[in-house]
């Protein structure tokens, strides 16, 4: 009998030390937070060594549900997190610009109120834009080229590169660019309803690495209070950041969809760290994975 429960007790560990290599937590640093006058669940997610990656579903492609295609790509991948991305028509398809892995799903730029132009490359990345600024950088025909993708001609350009290099590209909120807050109190044009937000913001630390934060409010908040605590927290001399690159807006309204995992692929039940929407209900997805 001690025999076989060595054995057992020798396998167990094996596999549960095979687990726990699917995330390094060094990359991953998972925290309820205490953000003014708001306990927040937030995810750090370090991009050094590029083993944290972002995918976008904008839609539902072919007949196929978001939440099939997701279920298609993410076998065999490392989950960390997957949420809700942007708001959503009466017609299902999102709000603004839209184009999904280099297929366009929705073809007009919204001139207002969606600032943020995120764009999730190929290879995993994320980048956003102030639209407001009129100057996000592309590359056509081997030239540098800055254009404003709220002028016709350069959205045009722009949509053609996005095409070419099989981005995707989805507008929203912007709340917080290069440090400076970009949300408004409800007098000044945002909404003064209070709800459940969740964010993400990018930013660098003060040894100069890259993280991306999700941030997920539970109490009911305004989006210019949520942000501008939030923008304070995160840039307070005791914070281990220095540098907010962008900080978007995350759709908690029509679509709460939100769920993270541990390194053994487990989810983590505290409500700080889900949502209120199935994954059935998801108009579109923002993913994490680890490799």
């Amino acid at each position: 009998m001690k025999f076989i429960f060595s054995l057992f007790a020798g396998l167990l560990f094996t596999l549960n030390f095979t687990q726990a290599q699917k995330f390094d937590s060094k990359y991953i640093q998972v925290s309820n937070s205490l953000v003014g006058n708001y306990t927040i669940g937030m995810m750090k997610l370090s991009r050094k060594d590029n083993h944290v990656k972002v995918k976008y579903f904008a839609a539902n492609v072919n007949g196929v549900s978001v939440e099939n295609r997701y279920k298609q790509w993410s076998q065999g991948k490392n989950i960390i997190l997957y949420s809700s991305g942007t708001y959503f028509g009466d017609d299902g398809n999102p709000v603004g610009l839209c184009i999904d892995n280099g297929s366009i799903v929705n073809n007009l730029v919204k001139t207002t109120g969606f600032d943020a132009l995120a764009i999730v490359y190929a290879t995993g990345g994320i980048a956003v834009s102030d639209l407001k600024q009129a100057n996000l950088n592309i590359v056509v025909n081997n030239t540098p080229t800055t254009v404003n993708v709220r002028n016709p001609l350069d959205a045009q350009k722009f949509k053609s590169w996005a095409v070419s290099n099989s981005a995707t590209v989805f507008q929203t909120h912007l709340l917080c660019y290069n440090n400076d807050l970009k949300a408004f109190p409800p007098n000044g044009g945002n909404s003064s309803k209070e709800a459940s937000r969740r964010f993400l913001a990018v930013c660098q630390d003060k040894q100069g690495a890259i993280q991306h934060v999700i941030l997920n409010i539970k109490e009911l908040v305004t989006l210019y209070e949520g942000s501008k605590a939030i923008n304070e927290y995160l840039l307070h001399p005791s914070s281990v950041f220095n540098k907010i690159f962008f900080m978007i807006n995350l759709d908690t309204g029509s679509q709460d969809v939100f769920e993270s995992y541990d390194g053994n692929g487990n989810r983590d039940p505290r409500k700080y760290f889900g949502g209120t929407t199935p994954l059935s209900g998801a108009k579109n997805l923002l993913v994490y994975y680890y490799e």
